[in-house]
């Protein structure tokens, strides 16, 4: 039986992990060993898992051919990597990334104790020969916001410490053997030959590179004399990159203003080494910058991810090609690096969450799904030739992670302060989007959820589509169109940045709540003009009045015929993606169902309560269905009840067929008698669409349009100024807080 030499530190490790790797791979024989003994068990080893702190000899290990895997324990592969391994057929797997966030923490938590002078206060705290022994005294500091930093080695360790500093307003550049995929947040991505160029425009300098013969000494005096004289110099790699003496001389000469190391050379340094005395210039931690309490555990995890991979024929994470032995590290392009160790074990660290601020228990994809209201269903057509086992582990969490950090970052800084809504699609958050010189503007965000998704590939069409979308309607810039500012995904988790709107959807308006609310805080007097012009009781919640009614829709449609002049259908018209802003202006929102009528798509989610019958039947959605769903609202807000709830004799494709003969009994005498009004209600929805309007400016402009009926209304002399009524009444209910 083959066997696997497992040796993470000084003694043998966990029985936990041991039950993890046999369980995962049950036909090998482990050896479990120590620091002291693992010299002596790699010569008959198969496999091994781990990192030899202690000289082995490697020649005789290769020439007894046995030895297949090491998958190694550390980022680093410098211990093992040798002429004769480099040359060998032995796999090599790193575990390049498994520290990148420890790495980053302690990096940014150097920096700001050197910006900050806090080993000054301490020292003063706790020595009683300090100057200012246990004194207020107030030392000069620095800042780290807004500072241009330079990150030599854009691997795992890398990349986690640029996403940590982003927050910071600082220029991020970095420089990589191998320059690929530039995040958003990092200004500038360089080949290692632009070095000097980093140095001398960095005021701090982070070395995040493997320690190789190419790299051995790479920090010498030259380097430094091109850094700035007030720079701050990082080593969180490996101590034999910089020449000691060297850094020792630039501190000396004022080329660089201090340092801060987590690793040195040599290691430990001794007692009477002249960094010692550079206090509190320099600050030096004992190369404890990759220390976590879950080390090993991801260390097995990525272990064992690496073991099915084998199995399966798949290509390992971390794997080194010929070039990368020689290097040291992965080499991009020929297989899957550390990132994809960082997607298995973000998803593990959340899976084991019990609790979740925000959670959405959603069906199966192709049935009925609750949104914003009760009575409202978002229903999603599913392809049934597609894999429907939903999207991954990692992918749902990444988004429940967003959800529940109320942050997301890129090239700007938006903090989450509140839920403005939740629907099938996902979350809606209100936030401070921060700039500089204490700029702060609300914004409105929207976090697409991939709940609803039959599995990633789905989720990730689907938003690159919206995206299409949304820049399209973006460009249009109407008045009564909500203003998208940017689409953006973090974590592969896809979001948009739109205006806020100050005030009310319709569907808040449109609770019994609302008006009790006023009936609390309104004099009788202003409580009777509210009733008589703007809105008073209905059957199921509160009725509005015709005058205020109709050009709430007449807004609505300037809004639709500047969607539909370009070709693109909302999709989901309904009470609460309609805003009447605290101005008195009419919004349309959320366009995360529209789409071009020349390129229809095959699946799409809907409201079910304000879907026109064609969409019901599966038939061909066009203009005509927008238009059937801003009349069904119409309806509603002149009615005062629900046309479509789970328990009304009108619900399905039949109510919706027969709704045009049943309007005399459904609305209200007053509105019932004009004929006028009934017209343009029954072209809104008539159940054949090519009898509605033709688009939404014929449904405004032309005959038996809302126009005609406001005409009616000036001539009746019943007719209102129908912003400033709205301005005022959303004054009115300026402290009213509608259930989401």
């Amino acid at each position: 039986m083959p066997n696997l030499v497992v040796c993470f530190k000084d003694t043998p490790i966990e029985d936990v992990h041991i039950a993890r790797i046999r369980t995962a791979w049950p036909e090998i024989e482990i050896v479990n060993v120590g620091q002291n003994d693992i010299a002596h068990a790699l010569l008959d080893a198969d496999f091994f898992c781990g990192h030899a702190k202690v000289p082995v000899d490697w020649e005789k290990i290769v020439q007894k051919n046995r030895l297949q895997w090491i998958q190694s324990s550390a980022a680093g592969m410098d211990w093992c990597l040798v002429p004769s391994v480099v040359d060998s057929d032995i796999i090599l797997t790193t575990a390049s990334g498994v520290l990148a966030d420890q790495v980053a923490e302690h990096t940014l938590g150097l920096i700001l104790a050197w910006m900050r002078n806090l080993p000054t206060c301490l020292h003063e705290q706790h020595d009683s020969t300090a100057l200012g022994y246990r004194q207020y005294i107030r030392r000069p500091t620095r800042d780290l916001t807004g500072l241009t930093v330079g990150i030599v080695g854009f691997g795992g360790v890398g990349r986690r410490i640029a996403e940590v500093l982003a927050p910071f307003q600082t220029v991020i550049l970095a420089t990589d053997l191998y320059p690929t995929d530039k995040p958003a947040h990092v200004e500038e991505l360089w080949k290692a030959d632009r070095l000097d160029d980093l140095l001398r425009q960095s005021d701090v300098v982070i070395l995040a590179l493997p320690l190789n013969k190419h790299t051995h000494g790479m920090f010498n005096i030259d380097r430094f004399r091109q850094m700035k004289p007030d720079s701050l110099f990082v080593n969180v790699a490996r101590g034999d990159i910089v020449i000691t003496d060297d850094l020792v001389r630039a501190l000396n000469d004022d080329h660089i203003a201090g340092a801060v190391l987590d690793v040195a050379a040599p290691e430990p340094l001794p007692a009477d080494h002249p960094l010692w005395d550079f206090f509190p210039n320099v600050i030096i931690t004992p190369h404890i910058a990759g220390q976590s309490r879950r080390r090993y555990d991801d260390v097995v995890d990525i272990f064992i991810a690496n073991i099915h991979r084998r199995h399966s024929g798949q290509q390992m994470i971390n794997c080194l090609s010929s070039s990368g032995k020689r290097l040291g590290f992965p080499i991009s392009g020929e297989g899957p690096l550390w990132t994809d160790f960082k997607t298995l074990y973000r998803s593990r660290a959340i899976t084991g969450k019990t609790k979740r601020k925000y959670n959405i228990e959603l069906p199966a994809p192709g049935q009925a799904d609750s949104t914003t209201a009760v009575y409202e269903k978002t229903m999603t057509h599913g392809n049934s030739g597609l894999p429907h086992d939903g999207c991954s582990e990692e992918l749902r969490n990444n988004y429940y992670e967003l959800l529940d950090t109320q942050r997301a970052h890129w090239h700007e800084d938006i903090q989450f302060k509140n839920m403005l809504g939740q629907g099938g699609q996902g979350f809606v958050f209100l936030g401070d989007l921060r700039g500089s010189d204490g700029f702060v503007l609300p914004v409105a965000v929207k976090i697409f959820s991939p709940e609803r998704f039959g599995n990633d590939m789905l989720y990730e069409d689907e938003m690159y589509n919206m995206a299409k979308i949304t820049a399209k309607v973006a460009r249009i810039q109407h008045d009564h169109l909500l203003m998208v500012r940017n689409w953006h995904s973090t974590n592969r988790i896809h979001f948009m940045s739109m205006e806020w709107i100050e005030g009310f959807d319709l569907s808040q308006l449109l609770k019994q709540e609302m008006l009790d609310y006023l009936q609390k805080k309104v004099p009788p007097a202003r409580l009777r003009h509210i009733n008589s012009v703007v809105v008073t009781g209905g059957m199921m919640h509160p009725r509005v009045m015709p005058g205020v009614a109709i050009p709430i829709i007449r807004e609505c449609l300037a809004a639709l015929g500047a969607l539909h002049r370009v070709g693109i259908v909302h999709g989901d018209i309904k009470p609460s993606n309609i805003m009447l802003k605290q101005t008195g202006t009419v919004k349309l929102i959320d366009i995360g169902s529209a789409f071009e009528i020349e390129d229809r798509p095959p699946n799409r989610p809907y409201t079910l309560a304000y879907a026109a019958p064609e969409v019901l039947e599966g038939k061909e959605v066009t203009l005509q269905s927008d238009i059937a769903s801003l009349g069904y609202v119409l309806i509603e807000m002149l009615s005062g009840r629900r046309l479509f709830s789970t328990h009304s004799e009108l619900n399905g494709v039949e109510g919706r067929l027969l709704l045009a003969n049943q309007l005399h009994r459904i609305l209200p005498p007053t509105v019932a008698t004009s004929e006028v009004l009934m017209r343009f209600c029954r072209s809104l929805i008539a159940p054949d669409p090519k009898k509605r309007f033709e688009n939404a400016e014929a449904a405004d402009l032309f005959k038996d349009g809302a126009a005609d009926f406001q005409r009616q209304l000036v001539k009746g002399d019943l007719a209102c100024e129908f912003e400033p009524e709205i301005r005022n009444w959303l004054s009115d209910l300026r402290e009213y807080k509608p259930n989401l």
